[in-house]
């Protein structure tokens, strides 16, 4: 039967990943800040890469969807 890892090992290996976040650019920044537009005016504003590749518009609007979703639950929380 495997173990589960003690509570200390955990937070030891999530401490990396904390350290590694970096600022947003100011094209993600601004991306972000016009989030009030409509999904078709930020498609047109904006083309959204990931690895390298450009997005589909619907992966597009899922995360215009998604970041919507995330500033909700954080205006929320204060």
């Amino acid at each position: 039967m495997l173990e589960e890892p003690s509570l200390p090992y955990v937070r030891e290996m999530d401490g990396p990943y904390e350290s590694e976040q970096k600022k947003p650019s100011t094209v993600e920044d601004d991306f972000i800040k016009n989030l009030d537009l409509s999904d078709d005016e930020l498609l047109k504003q904006f083309n959204l890469q990931i690895d390298g590749m450009d997005l589909t518009e619907d992966e597009t609007r899922g995360i215009i969807a998604y970041i919507r979703s995330l500033r909700h639950v954080n205006q929320n929380k204060a």
